[in-house]
């Protein structure tokens, strides 16, 4: 009997693979969860953002981030931070302003992304 991972035990690989930036593992235990069915929260793809956004991969970052959306998730302050840093190592200050713009819509703050 084979014995399937559950969204905690991704968490944990995504978010190790964040904290050893390895952008294209996150990648691709972020796919493999889905590809599991199970329903990701906002830490496993802020996780996953911050691997990439490290990785200098803004548009990969900025991608989860749109995925994490298109699943009914709602950016928290930390997607948002992770976001508006892969626009600024990307040189793509437009979308970090823009970032910033929507994150105080939300009613979200922050002070150092």
């Amino acid at each position: 009997r084979q014995v399937r991972p559950n969204d905690h035990v991704y968490g944990a690989i995504i978010s190790a693979c964040d904290k050893g930036e390895q952008w294209r593992f996150a990648m691709h235990f972020l796919g493999a969860a889905e590809t599991d069915g199970l329903k990701a929260n906002i830490v496993i793809y802020s996780s996953a953002a911050s691997a990439c956004e490290k990785g200098r991969q803004w548009q990969r970052a900025l991608h989860i981030a749109t995925l994490a959306r298109a699943r009914d998730l709602k950016l928290d302050t930390i997607m948002y931070n992770t976001s508006i840093s892969a626009c600024d190592k990307g040189a793509k200050w437009e979308l970090a302003i823009a970032l910033a713009a929507d994150m105080l819509v939300q009613g979200r703050i922050t002070y150092n992304a």
